[in-house]
């Protein structure tokens, strides 16, 4: 027959051993690995970075990808408005360009010169020249939805406009342009306003289209957005690059 010995552990030593293992679990979940996208805020930029002598701005959020949950807790902590979502396949890298539908960023930018020139851009030497030149401009940027400010930038350097009454407003927005200067539907329209509102936007274009999506609209998140978040800027929503224009010259 074997005799069982019974060891007897303190409450002061299993206390101890408790406090020791918080720091390796703490670790471990660090590195844990945690593959997911992410938005957050980014900045308004002047149609000027493009080359445009225009007094508008577009709005850009930025994006990325977590591979650990240390980076998604850092992201979270210094970016409280930070979205995230899964990762479905690793392989392919997401963004606003990644995801985006409607015309390429190359065809907003043709339909944006050809809007302020009223021309075909393809018949044109001159204008395929400036396509070209704001397209290099642009290449920081990634996406579709300067289009609409785009357009206004140019126009207003066309007619030799100043639609910020000499910097009295702030005039900022997303949205593509459409080869007939309809104004698309873009995302990340929540973060987008709040980036505007930080950076003291009096105007903020949106497109209009609650028609079509309803209550998944570009028109009805932003509407929602600045009543929820109780932003001071006022949202103006757009069909056509025209419409826009109207409003900042008979309106404002």
């Amino acid at each position: 027959m074997q005799k069982i010995c019974k060891i007897n552990v303190s409450k002061e030593v299993k206390i101890s051993l408790f406090l020791l293992l918080i720091p390796f679990v703490i670790s471990s979940l660090m590195v844990w690995p945690n593959q997911e996208n992410f938005e957050m805020k980014g900045d308004i930029a002047s149609v000027k970075e493009l080359g445009v002598k225009g007094s508008v701005h577009f709005t850009y959020v930025k994006y990325g990808q977590t591979e650990s949950l240390a980076d998604k807790w850092m992201i979270a902590f210094s970016n409280p408005d930070a979205e995230f979502t899964p990762v479905y396949d690793n392989n392919e890298a997401q963004s606003e360009e990644g995801n985006q539908i409607g015309p390429t960023k190359k065809e907003v930018i043709s339909n944006a010169v050809s809007s302020a020139e009223d021309k075909v851009i393809h018949n044109s030497k001159g204008l395929i020249e400036r396509v070209s030149e704001i397209q290099n401009l642009a290449s920081s940027y990634e996406g579709n939805s300067f289009g609409l400010m785009l357009g206004i930038g140019l126009i207003e350097e066309k007619k030799n406009k100043d639609y910020s009454r000499n910097h009295t407003y702030t005039i900022a927005g997303t949205g593509t342009l459409e080869e007939d200067y309809r104004i698309g539907s873009v995302g990340s329209i929540r973060l987008k306003l709040l980036t505007a509102e930080e950076n003291g936007a009096d105007i903020f274009f949106v497109p209009k289209d609650r028609e079509k999506y309803g209550e998944y609209s570009n028109e009805t998140e932003a509407f929602r957005v600045v009543e929820e978040q109780e932003l001071s800027l006022k949202v103006v929503p757009v069909s056509r690059l025209q419409d826009a224009i109207y409003y900042l010259e008979y309106k404002l």
